[in-house]
């Protein structure tokens, strides 16, 4: 539709369901039913229902109790959300962390402050201000901070909101819809003031605690000495967290690496796809449908630039639902018959070679593999190697099902050749093996081309519709793209993935070493006197240096440690988001602790420096 016609892009159309299903196989199980519980029923109690109710059906049915039927009640829910629940969790975890560092942080600093304001909070003290007084200034001085950092936050999270749905991938179902609605505006806020509360405790405390007279007696000397206990262990908190966000980080980033280097079993670049389904009204029979892609198939072979057009029931990586089917070795016994399943697809000659992948062994369909002759397959080599482990499946019988003008056919057929195995569904998995049979001998009403070219796919397009359309003017050319993009469609979802965690990462990298500098800074500057009588009395710079540099390390030391045991304990978590690379992962780990400890040696560094510049005779004056 134009773009003015007000019509959404994705328009639902509802048929009425075609197929007869009596007349259909009993074991052909292709169909879900969504149905509504009734008011107090539980999913556990409607399995109990379930599962009663096909056990009547096995014993009523030898197809059902040879495939041992089950039937599983699911919550809809469950079902939609399977595949993006372990990512959100992911990310929401990560956002968790985050937020847990940036708490300790601001405490950290907020504690800190607190301790050069202890005169000032002794004096209040002296002049009647109870500590509950005192503590609620605190408190509301903490408060005000959130609040104002919550208002900058969400001005800055509906930009970021805004770079997020722009890299959205498809198969993160209703992102779409994400937005700062009231809801998310209310828990926004609501988290801002629970950390302005948290974070305020720790100053809070720490005044409620403290001897609020003892600071006015040092007279000009300054605030007191407060420990730094306190300090030292919301920075070894913050440093733990940030390496298990690192490590995760890390493990995504490799995961991507590893994706973009996976064999997915067949060639996309210079691949264009298309896809042409007949209405049953024009092409109701097998010859109709077989004569129209045949020559559809001419054509686009003949089009300047292709080197080979081949076609398959169901494209690589497409989301139109695949047809998988129970099959068995020629002479099995009963009890190993409807136990294991491949996908079926019907291909025209020349498919494998125009989405370049290999014939191992035998040999590829040719245009003599038609109804007049026998029936033959081409499996892949997955399902050859369970099948006949150490043998040659050339020659070997399949019980797999044709499909001769819409009618199911369980029917013998010879392998006649073997293929690499292709992921059509998953770049990372392999689902199930692979039966090719030939279009020829088992017509479907829907073709899928693959077109390969030896320049740019895209420049296709105009030609391969104008070729279908001189066949037929009313048939409808869909999904018009490059095998390519299809292929960058399967990686959006880790890469998206990659690019959060890998920017929660860095901020944890920059709260950790802004922790980091923070205590170092107070410890320096409470240190001061001390390390002018150091000086003053021959101490070294080196000496003055590791006095700094030590106490990072020491920091540094012992948040890796934590920060190590939590990964082991967490990253277990991520199992399902990681592909080609463990759980814990070495050199993951190794790189995450090597830059993580070079961003404390920097935070340190300027501390470190503030510490060599001392004079000491301005210290002793001081004294």
């Amino acid at each position: 539709f134009p773009s003015d016609a007000s019509v959404p892009p994705g328009v639902e159309i509802w048929t009425p369901f075609r197929d007869d299903l009596a007349s259909l196989p009993r074991d052909l199980a292709y169909i879900r039913t969504i149905g509504r519980l009734r008011r107090g029923v539980t999913v556990r109690q409607a399995q109990a229902e379930l599962s009663g109710i096909a056990k009547s059906l096995r014993a009523e049915f030898r197809e059902y109790a040879v495939q041992g039927l089950e039937l599983e009640a699911a919550p809809l829910h469950r079902d939609v959300v399977r595949e993006v629940r372990p990512v959100l969790l992911a990310l929401f975890g990560g956002v968790g962390m985050v937020v847990l560092i940036a708490c300790a942080n601001v405490a950290n600093l907020l504690l800190a402050r607190s301790t050069r304001r202890e005169r000032e909070i002794g004096l209040r003290a002296a002049l009647g201000a109870s500590r509950l007084r005192i503590v609620g200034q605190l408190l509301t001085e903490s408060l005000v901070l959130a609040g104002l950092g919550g208002l900058i936050g969400l001005a800055i999270g509906w930009g970021g909101l805004k770079l997020l749905l722009g890299m959205r991938p498809a198969s993160l179902a209703r992102l779409h819809s994400a937005g700062l609605s009231p809801g998310v505006l209310a828990f926004t806020f609501g988290i801002s003031l629970l950390t302005g509360v948290l974070c305020g405790l720790a100053p809070a405390l720490a005044a409620l605690k403290g001897n609020l007279y003892a600071s006015l007696k040092e007279g000009g000397r300054g605030g007191a000495s407060v420990k730094a206990r306190p300090l030292r262990a919301l920075v070894l908190t913050e440093v733990a967290l940030g390496f298990v966000l690192l490590i995760g980080s890390g493990l995504l980033l490799r995961t991507f690496v590893k994706l973009l280097g996976a064999d997915p079993g067949f060639q996309f670049q210079g691949v264009l796809t298309f896809q042409v389904a007949l209405p049953e009204a024009c092409y109701s029979d097998d010859a109709s449908r077989q004569r129209l892609f045949l020559q559809l198939m001419e054509k686009v072979d003949s089009l300047p630039g292709v080197e080979a057009a081949g076609a398959v029931s169901h494209l690589p990586l497409d989301d139109y639902p695949n047809w998988y089917e129970y099959y068995w070795r020629d002479g099995a016994p009963a009890s190993e018959r409807n136990t294991l399943m491949a996908d079926h697809r019907a291909i025209l000659p020349g498919f494998f070679r125009s989405v370049g992948s290999a014939v191992t062994s035998g040999r590829d369909f040719t245009a003599f593999d038609d109804s007049s002759h026998p029936n033959v397959i081409v499996v892949d080599e997955s399902l050859a190697r369970r099948t006949w482990p150490n043998e040659s499946p050339l020659g070997k019988r399949l019980n797999v099902t044709f499909i001769h003008n819409g009618s199911f056919d369980a029917t013998s057929a010879e392998v006649v050749g073997v293929v690499r195995h292709i992921r059509y569904e998953d770049l990372t998995v392999e689902v199930r093996g692979q039966v090719y049979v030939p279009y020829l001998q088992s017509a479907r009403d829907q073709l899928g081309f693959t077109v390969r070219t030896s320049g740019d796919p895209a420049a296709l397009a105009g030609p391969v519709r104008e070729a279908v359309h001189r066949l037929d003017p009313d048939l409808a050319v869909s999904r018009v793209r490059p095998l390519a993009d299809a292929v960058t469609e399967a990686r959006a979802a880790a890469r998206f993935t990659t690019i959060i965690a890998a920017a929660l990462a860095g901020l944890a990298l920059i709260l950790a070493a802004i922790g980091i500098y923070g205590v170092l800074s107070y410890a320096v500057a409470q240190r001061t006197n001390e390390i002018g009588v150091r000086m003053a009395l021959g101490g070294q710079r080196r000496d003055i240096l590791w006095l700094v540099v030590g106490q990072a390390l020491r920091l540094l030391g012992a948040g890796l440690a934590a920060g190590l045991l939590g990964s082991l304990m967490l990253t277990g978590l991520l199992v399902k988001l990681l592909y080609g690379v463990g759980p814990h992962d070495v050199p993951t780990i190794l790189g995450a602790g090597l830059l993580l400890a070079a961003a404390g040696a920097l935070a340190a560094w300027l501390p470190a420096r503030r510490a060599l510049r001392v004079d000491p005779i301005s210290a002793l004056r001081c004294e």
